[in-house]
């Protein structure tokens, strides 16, 4: 079970039974200064048995693709790949769609 916390208040989030990461790479011909994304989206049923789905997190940044752990700038030591896994992870998604444009 999720909680939110904002403003020293909680707020319990349904329980889920399905998470999805949907990921946008700027990885292609000509792309060389646009935007990755990724969102992570919940489904859970609510009174009637209805689904539902819910944005739970979003990202976007313009990382290279693997990172540098060994970099002396933050910013260099996590890629697109470690901030895809590090969501994939921490929202316990069952699946990961990667888009990638054809152009």
């Amino acid at each position: 079970m999720l909680i939110l916390r904002v403003c020293r208040t909680q707020t319990q989030f349904p329980e889920f039974s399905y998470r999805l990461l949907s990921v946008d790479t700027a990885y292609g011909e000509r792309q060389q200064n646009s935007w990755s994304a990724a969102t992570a989206w919940a489904i859970w049923h609510d009174k009637e048995e209805a689904p539902r789905a819910m944005l739970t997190h979003a990202w976007r940044g313009l990382p290279r693709l693997r990172g540098v752990p060994d970099s002396p700038n933050a910013a260099e030591r996590k890629g697109l790949v470690e901030h895809v896994y590090e969501m994939a992870v921490n929202q316990r998604v069952d699946t990961v769609l990667i888009r990638r444009a054809a152009r």
